[in-house]
């Protein structure tokens, strides 16, 4: 006998109720199984199946004995819920566990979920001691895939400090215990929160193109780590309230969307002194950041630190944070050792929140601070120097080959000052500078070798002291001014000029004169002779008044081309020369050259006085 019906379920697998088609039959001892109970699918082209297949799409933990009632052990009904492999729903409650559940097979774990709200969890996982709740088994990852969705794992509400009894409190920990290194490639990781660990999400193996989006922590020690690897996906991730948001090591291409750090304070055992560290990872894509409340206090020290790494930071603001540096050195960004980073639409504050602000009163303190043969681009973006302490500055630069590029990039206070210091005042060590189209009237000290709106290259060889200040000021509409300011007596050296090594000239100060030098020692020269027929060579000379097309101020002076005929010395350039794009490279005299056929000249006509009045 068969009777077909419509009849209303509610199941486990689905949230609310599913009206299916079924048609029973009765067995031959009076009662129905759901295996054979006919399940018919809605739609064209589905197919039959039993209520017993389909229930078994998905299984509960409370199938296997789990109760989720915050005080039994539900450790073991949960493993054998898992290592059935699958869909695995969690209904509410909050799960205790003693040790540790080991994805064993390929799963989807699901935590049920308020549908108005699935970023707050409904399902609670209660780890009773010093362990990760979940990690990998000890047969490895490889050639499974993971999908988790839905929970809260709870410690506690107190961030821990020690990692005596928290060190293993991690909300997930995967680690390599296979062979084989490709591990659990595509594996998803969703709306999750993880408070009073000592890490939200630890993972040491080597996988492709896995996603966490809406991984959360609060009262956690560190936040995410992630080495090793391609492509991973971080979207609004984050961690409050401890040392690091996140660590990212050894990596290529991973890419964060809509991330933050709040509140975090880096110490000496944060890896990277940095409340976000990046290391090793080529490729790396950061858009739309959230820093707040951080606190970077100690020499060293950063919020986000990039190291051997090239990559993108686009659209990163903040509010409230805040620097000290005990007397050394602290940054807000640190790029070093060979890095190579663009910043795009950078902005410190918002929504007329504190501005970054700093606390010391000596060392250095930057926004920006490139070190170690790193270079970084600013395109468009607001960097503005810490307030409140001194000296701080918007960008630094130390160490070999340090490069800043600034396109399009806003100054809103004319006296904020941009500064780049070398660790030690050596000009071999070049910090260059490019700036275009810079908006604002701030000033730009350097105590390094910089590149003005390519127009002006100037190296300070003098000390990085606090009372040598050198200044190039730009404004809008005069040309570039260099200013060199000196507090100690004695003479000054501002700027060197080396040629392979050598020095070529100088320009010093003391307290009433400034000196522009040229090498000229005896020792740099060879085959020494009078000049020969000094006044010929003056008479060949054709001095004239003219007028400059510019402005029409009339002047003294020479043809350049007309004095390289006579003393090619004293010309820099060639006559009528252009550049590749067909501009005019003009030639320049350089009247120190005349001095000494002047001399000579003046010395030959004091002889022939001389000779005439002793007649």
């Amino acid at each position: 006998m068969q009777e077909k019906m419509k009849r209303c379920f509610s199941v486990a697998a689905v949230v609310g109720v599913v009206c299916i088609i079924v048609v029973f039959k009765t067995v031959a001892n009076g009662e129905t199984s759901s295996s054979t109970v006919t399940y018919d699918p809605a739609g064209t082209g589905a197919v039959q199946t039993t209520v017993q297949a389909k229930l078994r799409e998905s299984v509960s933990v409370m199938d296997f004995g789990a109760v989720g009632d915050g005080i039994t052990d539900d450790t073991t009904a949960i493993q054998a819920a898992m290592d059935l492999g699958g869909k695995i729903i969690f209904p509410p409650g909050a799960y205790v566990i003693t040790s540790s559940l080991e994805l064993r097979a390929t799963c989807h774990l699901v935590g049920h979920t308020d549908s108005t709200n699935t970023i707050r969890n409904m399902v609670r996982i209660l780890p009773s001691g010093n362990f990760p709740a979940f990690t990998n088994d000890e047969g490895g990852m490889s050639g499974k895939q993971y999908t988790v969705e839905g929970f809260q794992i709870f410690w506690g509400y107190n961030t821990p400090t020690t990692p005596s009894g928290n060190d293993q409190k991690m909300g997930f920990y995967f680690t390599s215990k296979d062979t084989y290194p490709w591990t659990a490639p595509y594996s998803s990781f969703k709306n999750i929160e993880v408070n009073g660990a000592w890490y939200v999400f630890y993972d040491d193996t080597d996988n492709y193109y896995n996603k966490l989006e809406a991984v959360t922590g609060r009262y956690n020690w560190y936040g995410i780590y992630k080495r090793l690897g391609t492509m991973f996906t971080f979207e609004r991730c984050s961690n409050a309230i401890g040392r690091q948001g996140f660590h990212i090591e050894n990596h290529i291409s991973p890419n964060f969307v809509r991330c933050s750090a709040d509140s975090c304070s880096p110490d000496a055992s944060t890896p990277g002194n940095a409340a976000v560290y990046l290391y090793n990872s080529d490729g790396f894509t950061i858009m739309g950041w959230d820093a707040e409340a951080a606190n970077i206090d100690g020499d060293g020290y950063s919020y986000m630190r990039i190291r051997n790494s090239t990559g993108t930071v686009a659209d990163f603001t903040g509010v409230s944070n805040s620097m000290d540096n005990n007397g050394g050195t602290v940054s807000f960004f640190n790029v070093t050792d060979s890095s190579n980073v663009t910043f795009v639409g950078y902005k410190q504050t918002w929504l007329g929140g504190d501005s970054l602000t700093f606390a010391g009163s000596s060392g250095n303190c930057a926004t920006l601070c490139v070190t170690s043969s790193a270079k970084a681009t600013c395109i468009g973006s607001d960097f503005s120097a810490p307030t409140g302490g001194y000296p701080a500055t918007r960008y630094s630069v130390y160490g070999n080959n340090g490069f800043v590029k600034l396109f399009s990039c806003t100054t809103d206070n004319a006296e904020e000052n941009v500064v780049f210091k070398e660790d030690n005042g050596n000009l071999d060590l070049s910090a260059d500078l490019t700036c275009n189209d810079i908006s604002g009237a701030g000033d730009l000290e350097i105590t390094g070798a910089s590149h003005f709106k390519n127009t002006i290259w100037a190296g300070v060889g003098a000390s990085a002291e606090a009372v040598n200040t050198y200044t190039l000021k730009h404004n809008s509409i005069y040309s570039p001014s260099m200013i060199f300011n000196t507090g100690n007596g004695g003479r000054q050296y501002h700027a060197y000029f080396r040629y392979y090594g050598t020095n070529v000239g100088n320009i010093s100060s003391n307290t009433t004169s400034t000196n522009y030098a040229t090498a000229s020692d005896y020792r740099l020269k060879k085959d020494w002779q009078p000049i020969a027929c000094p006044s010929k060579i003056i008479k060949l000379l054709k001095p004239v008044n003219f007028a400059w097309k510019i402005n029409d101020e009339r002047s003294d002076g020479f043809l350049a081309h007309e004095v390289q005929e006579v003393i090619p010395a004293a010309v820099v350039g060639n006559k009528d020369a252009i550049d590749e794009e067909g501009n005019p490279v003009y030639q320049g005299v350089d009247y120190s050259k005349l001095v000494p056929v002047l001399t000579a000249t003046i010395q030959e006509l004091i002889q022939r006085i001389e000779i005439l009045e002793a007649k």
